[in-house]
């Protein structure tokens, strides 16, 4: 079991995560099979599932699927939930609100509930609330 590759981490960084990990043995969980559920938790997976188990039969099911892959996918697609912080949101939401004040409040919404879907799959902690941007 290895914590990093030589180089990648510091010395500080190592001790903190070898740390964590041996909390977590002695708790009875494998340290690396969370590493890799918290990777593989990407927001495309998130919002796939969102759209497959929350989306799918709804009246405006296509809009709801279009506005996602058109405003999250391309930038957060690939991330891990937990990559994700409430500043992203807010300034992609404030992006997209200089343009289309209403679009922002889907897309907020749309986000919101993508990542609470993933969080209750994935078990991972990812920020809370994203804030409603003033003027939506």
């Amino acid at each position: 079991m290895a914590l990093g590759q030589f180089g990648q981490l510091t010395l500080a960084a190592a001790r903190e995560k070898a740390r964590v990990w041996l909390t977590m043995i002695a708790a009875g969980q494998d340290p690396r099979h969370a590493e890799r559920a918290e990777r593989e938790a990407t927001f495309a997976v998130a919002m796939e599932t969102y759209l497959r188990t929350h989306v799918a039969g709804q009246r405006k099911a296509a809009v709801v699927e279009r506005e996602m892959r058109r405003e999250l996918l391309p930038r957060f697609g690939s991330r891990p939930l937990t990559a994700i912080t409430r500043r992203d949101a807010i300034r992609l939401i404030d992006e997209i609100k200089a343009r289309a004040p209403h679009q922002a409040r889907n897309v907020r919404a749309f986000t919101q509930l993508a990542i609470q879907s993933g969080e209750r799959r994935e078990r991972v902690n990812t920020p809370r609330q994203i804030p409603r941007a003033r003027g939506i």
